[in-house]
């Protein structure tokens, strides 16, 4: 299992010189600051300790507490709704066409900054049958990640607990999750995790259906 699949042009002018978010801070854990437009991932998926899958995100567009993904096929596919998902404030996301937070829980999820261990807020959800459920989202610890290739930097895991538990390790000096683990290790419902290899820039146009799709189809009313 992962968020991978889950789930108009780029600006010149929104793509030229653009890295990932990053903002002068008394500490990284203070502010979210979301990725730019453009910013493209690669993740390695790992299921039984072993390279299953390469998979690639890009950045279509993000506001203030919020980024909307792409997951991008590598077969030519055409973009549908499963291929994209909003994350907000680097500690929740939801895949497109699912309910999104409303606007006081969207609120909510932002008060989780400035990031301390401990730091927990309740989001209503539902499970695979429709049933409603409380969703968990929890700072589980603050600590230095040196595990992706881009050196010592300040990450934290937030942790969801609904019907299986996802932790994500954020990076706020990339604005980027750096891995995601899809349940608990050495339990029966571990189904392995997603690690971060790389961050680039993508050139103006490179992704033109990905973003014309997703911001006409994935942005709910209130973030446009």
């Amino acid at each position: 299992m992962t968020r991978i699949f889950a789930a108009s042009t780029l600006s010149l002018v929104l793509l030229a010189g653009c890295a990932t978010g990053t903002a002068n801070k008394v500490s990284p854990y203070s502010v979210y600051t979301p990725p730019k437009v453009g910013t493209v991932l690669e993740y390695t998926a790992y299921a039984a300790g072993e390279p299953d899958l390469n998979l690639k995100q890009v950045v279509v567009e993000s506001g203030s507490d919020y980024a909307l993904y792409a997951n991008v096929s590598e077969m030519g596919k055409q973009p549908a709704e499963e291929d994209f998902f909003l994350e907000f404030s680097g500690v929740y996301w939801q895949v497109c066409g699912d309910v999104m937070p409303s606007a006081s829980e969207r609120q909510s999820l932002q008060t989780l900054w400035p990031i301390q261990q401990g730091n927990s807020t309740i989001l209503s959800g539902t499970d695979l049958a429709g049933k409603p459920i409380p969703v968990d989202v929890s700072v589980v610890s603050t600590k230095i990640s040196e595990d992706i290739g881009f050196g010592a930097l300040p990450a934290f895991d937030v942790k969801t607990t609904f019907d299986v538990p996802e932790t994500t390790t954020f990076i706020p000096e990339l604005s980027v999750a750096s891995r995601i683990e899809w349940g608990v290790p050495g339990t029966e419902n571990y189904a392995g995790y997603d690690q971060l290899v790389s961050v680039t820039q993508a050139t103006a146009g490179q992704y033109e259906d990905y973003v014309s799709f997703g911001k006409s189809r994935c942005l709910p009313a209130a973030l446009r």
